[in-house]
């Protein structure tokens, strides 16, 4: 497993803050602040190792300056754990470093929040997420008695349509090495669905790895790389390559009414379409193919990877419709779709129903069924797909899996080293000399 928590400082941590019962003056007013550098925290902990980081203080005036630093530290979920306070002197023009660390008994993930205070006065938060345990964390399945009926009726609907599969070479973006196409296919509800599809002219056998697009992305063709795969990104129906074609609106909350209806049954079937066309393909090497994404990429690819067991190494990165309830819980967007659907449909839809319907596409009840490799990437601090969803489907797989976990990262990973770190593990299951 690995375990090793590496990290690049990349900008915004999409932190979401908690409300605190004193209100905070702004930064500019304040004398002393602090800060976390998480590029240079570990983040994730295991066994004996307590929660820790260290705080980085700062004194911008020109006197000494006494202070209480409050740390209060949560689950992710709100629940308060504990609150540390810490007297610390920050010199004139000075710094200072003060280590925080607390031991907690229950695997998951801590929302971290530290201010000074100086005569009663508060400065400004800093919020962070600590991981502790992240493979203990339990989330059981939620799967109704007929889920395995349900998708295995959908499957038998999608393979009755004929896919019509067309290809347009593209000779401008093509190169010396390879050839990429734009593609067209039939999906279920005989829906138009489509991709590009980049191929070496060498003639041969190569492996495939099929890549699926983030919430709302428009078109993407694959990285032009050297040739060692095939690679094709696929669009899902009314996103990338079709999104000039959506008649679905805000996808997540179409047809949140019926079960039959919603956005995203077709979706996981165009999953699986997908990789019909890839198989349709004489070129590519059909023990060897390969699925990768993130976000709503990682969903698909997590759901791509169980549904159709011709995907023999699966890359979900950040994936979202984890543990529905609490990816609905625990964000601000894309919470917020639901909760405001249940707020004003019309259709009589509760809170109970909804949720009912929505474990029949919930990731976690599909990772059963998975039995290829997994390498998981996490981003610590993301609030869109909040790490501990991450792990719900990713501790219910059977089969050989890793993941990565970056400390500062939000809403992504630092993919100049996960996908090296992905990548090697995938050459070494396809038979690629090092």
């Amino acid at each position: 497993m690995f375990r090793k928590c590496v990290s690049l400082f990349i900008g915004s941590l999409f932190a979401v803050s908690y409300t605190f019962a004193q209100k905070a003056v702004s930064d500019t007013q304040f004398p002393v602040r602090a800060e976390v550098r998480l590029v240079e925290e570990k983040g994730t902990f295991y066994g004996e190792e307590p929660l820790f980081a260290t705080l980085h203080l700062s004194n911008v005036t020109k006197e000494k300056r006494d202070a209480v630093l409050v740390t209060e530290i949560a689950t992710d979920s709100g629940e308060a754990v504990t609150v540390l306070k810490a007297p610390v002197s920050l010199p004139a023009a000075g710094k200072a470093d003060q280590a925080v660390s607390h031991k907690v008994l229950a695997p998951g993930f801590y929302r971290v929040t530290a201010h000074l205070e100086i005569e009663g006065k508060k400065g400004p938060p800093t919020a962070f997420n600590l991981g502790y345990e992240p493979e203990k964390i339990v989330s059981p399945a939620s799967s109704k008695p007929d889920f395995k009926a349900f998708w295995d009726s959908n499957l038998a609907a999608l393979a009755k349509v004929e896919p019509h599969y067309s290809m347009v070479l593209l000779t401008n973006l093509c190169t010396d090495a390879m050839n990429l196409y734009e593609v067209r296919m039939r999906s279920l509800g005989d829906v138009v669905v489509g991709g590009h599809y980049l191929v070496p002219k060498k003639p041969g056998k190569y492996p495939v790895v099929v890549r699926f697009l983030g919430y709302s992305s428009g078109p993407s063709i694959p990285n032009r790389d050297n040739g060692q795969f095939i690679r094709y990104v696929a669009s899902t129906r009314g996103q990338g390559v079709m999104k000039p074609e959506n008649i679905y609106g805000d996808w997540m909350a179409y047809r949140l009414d019926s079960r039959d209806d919603y956005y995203f049954r077709g979706a996981y079937l165009d999953t699986v379409r997908a990789v019909d066309f890839v198989c349709s393909r004489p070129e590519v090497d059909q023990s060897r193919i390969a699925v990768e994404g993130g976000s709503q990429g990682g969903t698909l690819s997590y759901v791509c990877a169980a549904l159709d067991k011709r995907v023999s190494f699966c890359i979900p990165t950040i994936p979202g419709f984890c543990d529905i309830p609490n990816f609905i819980a625990l964000t601000q967007w894309p919470g917020s779709v639901y909760r405001n659907y249940l707020a004003t449909n019309d259709k009589g839809v509760t809170k109970e129903t909804l949720y009912d319907m929505l474990t029949y596409y919930d990731v976690k009840n599909f990772a059963p069924w998975i039995t290829c490799p997994v390498i998981m990437g996490v981003g610590l601090q993301d609030p869109i797909c909040p790490p501990r969803t991450n792990f719900a489907p990713y501790n219910l797989l059977k089969g050989e899996k890793r993941y990565l976990i970056y400390p500062e990262t939000g809403h992504g990973v630092r993919m100049s080293d996960y996908v090296p770190k992905a990548y090697e593990w995938l050459l070494e299951k396809y038979g690629f000399k090092k």
